[in-house]
């Protein structure tokens, strides 16, 4: 586990309504992606370095919209943030 916050509101989805609870394949825009919103820096910084020791390709956390974030794509092809 990347001990990643499971409490409600310390995570959200962005990119738009989805077709949930519809029938049939589902599409979600390109911008689509989940992210985990986590207590400092010091924590984003401590994730990002953990997903590369178990050999994920992740940029370096950087100041983007307000936020200490990184993203990175997971299994399945999902998008994740992380963010302080």
């Amino acid at each position: 586990m990347l001990g990643l916050p499971a409490s409600p509101g310390a995570c959200f989805a962005r990119g738009g309504r989805g077709p949930a609870g519809l029938a049939g394949e589902v599409k979600y825009p390109s911008s689509f992606h989940i992210g985990f919103i986590q207590p400092s820096h010091e924590r984003v910084n401590e994730i990002n370095q953990r997903l590369k020791d178990d050999g994920f390709t992740v940029d370096a956390p950087a100041h983007l919209h307000g936020s200490w974030t990184f993203y990175f794509r997971a299994p399945g092809g999902f998008t994740i943030e992380v963010l302080s």
